[in-house]
């Protein structure tokens, strides 16, 4: 599974604030997002969504992405 946060439709009315553009967008495997993150607390913040994702898959069974 991998993790991904991406921008917003060009149409969409979105505020930036400063030094936004500084950041990138990228797709991660969870262990990839995880070596990549350099704050602890960050990386304690994924591994409990991670733990939550798993959790979910167990509930409810695997997830199926779709191309939009």
């Amino acid at each position: 599974m991998v993790a991904s946060i991406g921008p917003f439709a060009s149409g969409d009315n979105i505020r930036r604030v400063p030094g936004e553009m500084n950041f990138r967008t990228a797709l991660f495997t969870f262990d990839e997002a995880l070596s990549e993150l350099t704050y602890k607390l960050d990386q304690d913040v994924v591994r409990k969504a991670i733990k939550i994702f798993e959790a979910n898959q167990q509930l409810q069974g695997p997830v199926i992405l779709k191309k939009l």
